[in-house]
């Protein structure tokens, strides 16, 4: 007995379940899930950085590590130089990602 690919959505679960039967297969399920998840970003758009510039949850503000603007001077701005690098409370987010 032949049996055509059922499908069932629902939109309150976001869960998608799919079956289908072949004449000789046996029954295959599949689930897959359509959630958007949100994911913080640890760095302000306006590249201010450090504990005087906090973050929506309340954390301080980070430079973005992948960014063109990774380190946070002690002025608490982003940037690339050795003042905002390589001073004595500057904090390089690229160390930070490779663990050092």
């Amino acid at each position: 007995m032949m049996s055509t690919p059922t499908s069932y959505i629902s939109t309150e679960s976001e869960i998608q379940f799919e079956t289908e039967r072949g004449p000789s297969s046996p029954s295959i399920t599949t689930m897959t899930t359509n959630r958007v998840s949100t994911v913080m970003k640890n760095w302000r758009d306006d590249h201010r950085c450090g504990y005087e510039f906090r973050l929506p949850d309340g954390r301080p503000g980070q430079c973005n590590p992948d960014g063109v603007y990774p380190c946070c001077s002690d002025g608490f701005w982003c940037g690339y130089t050795t003042y905002h690098c390589d001073c004595a409370i500057c904090i390089d987010y690229r160390d930070r990602v490779l663990g050092k």
